[in-house]
């Protein structure tokens, strides 16, 4: 059974926005105003906090964040 051009490129396509979705999310790292880690999004600590500040892990890294011991981002 032969897929069409369309189906093919659909495919394609879904499995480019899925890695293009993961890859991003897996260097989000999540920081507040004044604290000194960086977490997860999905982190209890970061659960009284009203602000929370998105960043690559690299840019926390750059800025002095170090990784969450609860979460171990």
């Amino acid at each position: 059974m032969k897929m069409n051009l369309k189906k093919k490129i659909s495919i394609l396509f879904f499995l480019l926005l899925t890695a293009i979705v993961f890859a991003a999310s897996s260097n989000t790292v999540y920081v507040t105003k004044t604290g000194k880690k960086y977490h997860q999004r999905s982190c209890k600590t970061l659960s009284k906090s009203k602000t929370v500040i998105p960043m690559s892990i690299n840019d926390a890294k750059n800025k002095g964040y170090t990784p969450c011991k609860v979460c171990n981002p």
